[in-house]
Formats: structure tokens, C-alpha cells, sequence
């Protein structure tokens, strides 16, 4: 699916350092289904390598809440 392949890109983004590429295929894989807690788990972790801690928690929070 769709949602897969946005995975995919932002996890190889963010094996490579590309920590804002991965929060933009993260983001567009979350414009499609909101409800895909390890998009939002990958999402933090690409916020928190940027330092952006807020963006972070909230991103984790809402992936606990989805996958507890």
C-alpha cells in the first residue's frame, strides 16, 4: 500500500541521517491513515535526532496510544 511505501522511504531516510526527509514520508503516510503507530514512533525519532523534543513526546504519546 501506499502507507507501506512511505514507511519504507522514511525509514531508510532515517537510517541515513536524512532526519527531515523521514518526518515528510512520515507525514504523508499519516495523511493517509492516522492511525499507524510506528509512523508516529519513526516520527519522533527523527524529531528527537533534530533536537525537536516537544514534537517528540507528542508523537510518542500519540504512538503508545495506538499500540500500547
Amino acid at each position: 500500500t501506499m502507507v507501506e511505501g512511505y514507511y519504507i522511504c522514511a525509514m531508510a531516510s532515517y537510517q541515513l541521517g536524512q532526519f527531515t526527509a523521514a518526518i515528510d514520508f512520515c507525514d504523508r503516510g499519516l495523511e493517509i491513515s492516522n492511525q499507524i503507530a510506528v509512523l508516529f514512533q519513526l516520527r519522533a525519532c527523527a524529531n528527537m535526532s533534530l533536537g525537536k523534543y516537544d514534537l517528540a513526546m507528542k508523537d510518542y504519546h500519540e504512538g503508545c496510544r495506538l499500540f500500547p
